[in-house]
């Protein structure tokens, strides 16, 4: 375990969580280009593939802990201010596509095992972390349908669930176990068949409920859902229109790896797999608002900050940029060593904007220095530079570094004119 001496004391300046291959879950500041915190004990093996504040249902600033999905199915519930060991972990059967957690925790893996922890055996675990029996399950249940999910999300007690071969369909949690073969409360139809009549591929890539936070009363899920595939298309679904998508947007030619929607929903943030990003404008049919290139490596997480007009995106890169939401210009950017697969921000820890210092009036009663005032200094500091660099040459100390000329009129004068002499020969060659 590592941790840097820097404290987690300021809360004016935007920080981010990161998860990277080798293990390590790292606190950042962008703005400051440095890493305030790092936790974890480095292992290719455990990779950190979803990152997820625990205490979900609770204000963002009573929230302690983090949640830590690896590679291997093991799920930390980690300090996000400590370098302690994990408080305590459960063991998922396999890789894990999404966890979530508010006061129970559920998880589901690329086959369709949705495994669930109640919040009675978190605490029995938590209090017994010797009994290895508490860390598997509680519950465990099979989706139907075949293998190849890519991606889980939830909203409430709905859980959102797609992958590769497989369309999108929405499960009630709270009734997984009402039978061995639960049926969706929604599930999505394929586009219709191409000319050539061949069926439409599905490969699901990410996916996020859109449309705001309260669920339709009567079935209890969110109305309105995007998601990204691997052929370059976005998709908006409106359970309450139709099973088919309401829209479909196509953009670039590069597979899409993650999106993220602003708080506002009005724009939809799409990263592909060479690094392009994209920011769709869902209120004109997904038009391309603008456009994002000259990133290296493949965008794997972005995360768009609830208050202020910024947004977060990391990769296989190696770095953290900061965007400005509204133009897409890069703020600032971050190199964290290794590649990174998840991410989260402290929606509470943000940067203010810093008020504007006052301008400084210029006295009217005090004179303007002349020209030949200004030129008498500059002579002075030209040759007050020129003594110091030979004084440092007979000590044997290094020069100054070269200073970039300072343009006078006259100066400007004298090149001008040997300009003219260097022109003049060309143009009499030019006559003869």
């Amino acid at each position: 375990t590592r941790a840097t001496t820097d404290a987690l004391t300021d809360e004016k300046m935007l920080r981010a969580l990161v998860g990277d291959e080798s293990g390590l879950i790292k606190v950042l500041q962008p703005e400051k280009k440095r890493t305030v915190h790092t936790f974890g004990t480095q292992a290719r093996q455990s990779r950190v593939d979803h990152l997820e504040f625990a205490n979900c249902g609770a204000p963002i600033t009573d929230q302690t802990e983090l949640v830590a999905a690896r590679q291997t199915g093991r799920i930390d519930f980690l300090a996000q201010t400590e370098s302690t060991p994990p408080l305590h972990s459960v063991q998922a059967p396999g890789r894990l596509i999404g966890v979530h957690y508010d006061g129970g925790l559920c998880a589901v893996s690329p086959q369709g095992v949705v495994s669930i922890w109640s919040a009675d055996c978190l605490n029995r675990g938590r209090a017994s972390p010797d009994q290895m029996e508490l860390r598997n399950p509680e519950f465990t249940f099979q989706l139907p349908g075949e293998p190849g999910l890519e991606r889980a999300c939830w909203a409430s007690e709905c859980m959102l669930v797609g992958g590769k071969d497989q369309n999108c369909r929405i499960f009630d949690v709270t009734a997984l176990g009402s039978s061995p073969s639960p049926k969706p409360l929604w599930a999505a139809r394929n586009l219709p068949r191409t000319r050539l009549n061949l069926p439409r591929k599905i490969w699901n890539r990410d996916l996020a409920f859109m449309g705001g936070t309260d669920p339709d009363p009567q079935h209890k899920q969110h109305h309105t859902f995007g998601t990204v595939t691997s052929y370059h298309e976005f998709m908006l679904y409106d359970t309450r229109a139709q099973k088919r998508p309401v829209m479909v947007a196509e953009h670039g030619q590069e597979p899409f790896t993650s999106m993220c929607p602003t708080p506002d929903n009005q724009t939809v943030l799409i990263g592909d797999n060479t690094g392009e990003m994209y920011a769709l404008d869902m209120r004109t049919g997904g038009s391309l608002r603008y456009s994002i290139s000259g990133v290296t490596g493949s965008i794997r997480a972005i995360r768009c900050h609830p208050e202020h007009s910024c947004f977060l995106a990391t990769g296989l890169g190696r770095h953290v940029l900061v965007h400005d939401l509204e133009t897409g210009q890069l703020k600032t950017k971050l190199y964290i060593k290794q590649c990174a697969f998840s991410m989260q921000i402290y929606p509470q820890l943000d940067a203010k904007d810093p008020e504007p210092e006052p301008a400084v009036e210029r006295d009217p009663s005090m004179p303007l220095p002349s020209q030949k005032e200004l030129f008498r200094k500059l002579r002075q500091a030209e040759h007050e530079r020129d003594l110091e660099q030979r004084i440092r040459k007979i000590r044997g100390l290094p020069p100054l570094e070269d200073e970039p000329p300072v343009r006078t009129p006259e100066a400007e004068e004298e090149s001008e004119s040997d300009q003219e002499g260097l022109e003049a020969p060309e143009e009499e060659e030019e006559e003869e």
